[in-house]
């Protein structure tokens, strides 16, 4: 469902439509993230955990209604037929890597289940690759590889969701496990961040048409990395109104390069791949959240671990045992069980620790977000002139090189076929 999203609002729009309703698209995205913590919260204290799922039923009901009466149909008439063995490898290869990823927070990086995961996923993930480049039909379509604007926003989207991730997990652990909060408070929190997130996706539209695609995506990333390096800052002790200055660049900064980012990455895919392109991208993010949780849970389990043991280190005897078994609630946030297990004086020294493996996590996120806006900045340049002609639904010329695969004429069209090579329709 969430890959086809886009693919059919690439069929139903163009031009300067497509912006405002990818703009609109991410709305109801963000406004769909932003009630769920609130209304999540409200369940969980007032019906219990089995709520929030059935909540879904209606809206899936809706959902149905309206796909039925409201989306038109659309078929690409070259039906491909499924890359089986590129779906195993690199679903395989996936699964490894972040088993092996997530492993080390019960094992060391060392340790035999741990390396013959990433080995595995090596393995796997390589074979993927030499399958694609050699399957009739690969699961995913030469002529979409190729376009570099669309590989590019990929890129972004996987780097960026993988800081996302982990931002949210370790602001939820500060503020309920370590703070105290309750599932409800922190949901309305969050309505710092979400509400600017709104307001920005409102204006993807008229930034798509003012702005090259470059400095919205880059621009975004920026913004939002500095709102992640402000949450890096944060202790238990730290003022709320810290975490409110990240909330709004947080929100702000997504709100500039989600809806700009998969604008730019559907805006030169051919309509007969915008399904396959969807996918992709939709999967970009998928597998960006997945590793961005493994590796910045890893990275800052071992941190706060790091810094525990430094402090157990000092104590003697059975003490000093009984607080080193303590590491795996340290750096999991389970302050209350360190306290009952060790008593209340050992709770500064388990905040401080945690705290610290916190900011490290969120500290890479927000080098990753940096990283992904230097990506945009290069990977998304392109003359003004045609972006201006894309947005305005004008066919990009002939020998624009982010454009190989579908040039629109007016007597003829050239469709893209699934070995990669075109075939002219005459009209």
């Amino acid at each position: 469902m969430s890959a086809l999203a886009l693919s059919i609002l690439s069929e139903t729009f163009s031009g300067k439509a497509r912006a405002g309703a990818i703009g609109i698209w991410a709305t109801m995205v963000g406004l769909g993230f932003g009630l769920g913590p609130v209304v999540g919260g409200l369940l969980l204290g007032v019906f219990g955990w089995s709520s929030i799922f059935w909540v879904n039923v209606p809206f899936a009901l809706v959902g149905i209604a309206l796909t039925v009466t409201v989306v038109p149909e659309s078929r690409n008439p070259d039906i491909r037929p499924v890359d089986v063995p590129g779906v195993l490898t690199s679903a395989a290869g996936l699964l490894a890597l972040i088993f092996g990823l997530i492993e080390p927070a019960s094992n060391s990086w060392t340790s035999a289940p741990v390396a013959a995961s990433l080995a595995a996923a090596l393995v796997l993930l390589a074979s993927f690759v030499w399958w694609e480049r050699r399957a009739p039909v690969p699961m995913i379509p030469p002529a979409v590889v190729k376009l570099r604007r669309f590989t590019t926003s990929c890129g972004v989207y996987l780097l960026s969701y993988a800081s996302l991730t982990g931002v949210y997990f370790y602001l939820t652990l500060l503020y309920q496990d370590v703070d105290g909060w309750t599932a409800l408070r922190t949901g309305l929190s969050w309505l710092f961040m979400n509400i600017p997130f709104l307001v920005m996706a409102q204006f993807a539209g008229r930034l798509s048409r003012q702005l090259p695609a470059r400095a919205i995506a880059g621009g975004g990333c920026l913004v939002t990395a500095a709102g992640i390096l402000t949450f890096s800052t944060l202790t238990p002790s730290s003022p709320f109104i810290i975490a409110v200055i990240g909330y709004v660049l947080f929100g702000t900064g997504t709100g500039m390069w989600i809806p700009g980012v998969a604008n730019v990455a559907m805006r030169d895919v051919p309509p007969g791949l915008s399904g396959t392109a969807s996918g992709v991208f939709n999967a970009s993010r998928q597998v960006g959240t997945s590793i961005g949780l493994a590796i910045l849970g890893a990275i800052g389990a071992d941190a706060a671990t790091s810094a525990w043991t430094s402090q157990a280190a000092q104590l003697t005897g059975a003490a000093r045992r009984a607080a080193i078994g303590q590491a795996g609630n340290v750096a999991s946030a389970r302050i209350s069980s360190v306290t009952r297990a060790l008593g209340a004086g050992q709770r500064p020294a388990a905040e401080q620790a945690f705290s610290h493996g916190y900011q490290v996590a969120v500290l890479i996120a927000g080098l990753g977000l940096i990283a992904a806006a230097f990506i945009a900045a290069f990977g998304l340049r392109d003359n003004r002139s045609r972006e201006l002609d894309a947005a305005a639904g004008e066919p990009a010329p002939p020998c624009d090189p982010d454009n190989p695969t579908a040039v629109a004429q007016p007597h003829h069209t050239f469709v893209t076929r699934p070995d990669g090579r075109d075939n002219r329709v005459n009209h």
